[in-house]
């Protein structure tokens, strides 16, 4: 995804660990392309956090539903490490039409994809097989995010991660 024309558009800012870029039930009016960094996606069930998306270096953070104008977003975004990141205003996204209009078709193309392998992911494995997914495919996150929240985005507990990982060692 256009990534050079998007750290043209934006400026580069650092910010803390847990800052959250986008909290739910506001107006979400920025982006956010990872140089480097780790974002999550948090959405609430029951008065639980639940990680429905961890992004990293080169991934575009925002909440889509917000940034489309279908209203206040769904999900707050946290940072999960000290992040630096390229922070674009939809304001300036919009200056150049054409270019928001390819932006937007690949954005959802994108987001669409992820979605449908999430769902695949899910609906097809079960929690061991969606450790040794990721851990193929990123061990880096394996390392990087705290067990906590890792167990909620494979969608196990932190005890059947401990064992999962037991079990693998």
């Amino acid at each position: 995804m256009q990534t050079k024309k998007l750290k043209e558009l934006g400026s580069l800012v650092t910010y803390p660990k847990d800052f959250i870029l986008v909290k739910a039930g506001s107006p979400s009016k920025k982006l956010w392309l990872i140089e480097k960094g780790l974002a999550r996606y948090i959405y609430y069930h029951d008065d639980k956090e639940l990680t429905g998306w961890i992004d990293q270096e080169g991934d575009i953070v925002g909440s889509v539903f917000s940034l489309l104008g279908f209203g206040a977003a769904r999900e707050t975004i946290q940072l999960l490490e000290e992040s630096d990141l390229y922070e674009v205003t939809l304001e300036d996204l919009k200056k150049d039409s054409v270019f928001f209009d390819m932006f937007k078709n690949q954005m959802l193309e994108h987001y669409f994809m992820e979605l449908e392998n999430r769902i695949k992911f899910f609906q097809s494995l079960g929690g061991k097989e969606r450790y040794e997914f990721l851990l193929a495919n990123k061990p880096d996150l394996v390392q990087r995010v705290p067990q906590k929240i890792l167990s909620t985005y494979l969608g196990i507990t932190p005890e059947s991660l401990s064992r999962i990982r037991a079990s693998l060692s």
